[in-house]
């Protein structure tokens, strides 16, 4: 299903930082972005877990998330987003999966082999949440991380926390993903501050 987007620009990587910061509240939309119905999103859910994949579907229709597709693998996800008959607008993936990681997945998405829109928002669920594979994970581009186990408000902020306040998409020979700092204008709660993760 077809969306109102986020309004993003592009940088150069040399713009680009290795800051991140957290959310501490769940975010309200602001007034410009009032038009993106988080309840309209489509989700595609990837992990080789059935258990892991049942948690993360409660979580999203806790907050009335409920159009979701699922993928046990990374070529099960990519069949999902080069579906002509639906539309991923947000991707949940696991770190450890058979075949591709979720590392290598976000990769190959980036780089906008044989998926219609790289800049498709990703979070990585994972309970891999050492500093090496959160860095890894960032490094790779995803948008947030979330480590197992969380609860649906924690998943639903991360969410929000990306369609709402969208980064600039950065594209050079080192890195593509979103720019892993946040704007001057500062997160949602106004707070600038390092992410624990």
């Amino acid at each position: 299903m077809q969306i109102a987007k986020p309004n993003t620009s592009t940088k150069t990587a040399s713009s680009e930082s290795n800051t991140q910061t957290s959310l501490e509240a769940a975010p309200a939309a602001p007034p410009d972005k009032i038009s993106i119905d988080l309840t309209r999103l489509q989700f595609l859910v990837v992990d080789d877990h059935r258990f892991s994949r049942t948690l993360i579907k409660t979580a999203l229709r806790a907050h009335d998330l409920t159009q979701i597709i699922e993928a046990a693998d990374a070529p099960s996800a990519f069949e999902a987003l080069n579906n002509p008959e639906t539309t991923v607008d947000f991707i949940l993936v696991d770190h450890d999966m058979p075949i591709l990681s979720g590392v290598e997945f976000t990769r190959i998405v980036r780089r906008g082999i044989d998926v219609p829109n790289p800049e498709v928002p990703i979070i990585m669920v994972s309970g891999l949440s050492a500093i090496e594979q959160v860095v890894e994970a960032r490094n790779c581009g995803i948008h947030e991380f979330v480590a197992k186990p969380f609860t649906a408000d924690i998943l639903y902020k991360h969410i929000a926390q990306t369609m709402f306040w969208p980064r600039p998409f950065i594209r050079s020979s080192k890195y593509i993903g979103p720019d892993r700092r946040w704007l001057n204008a500062g997160t949602p709660s106004g707070k600038e501050r390092r992410d624990s993760n």
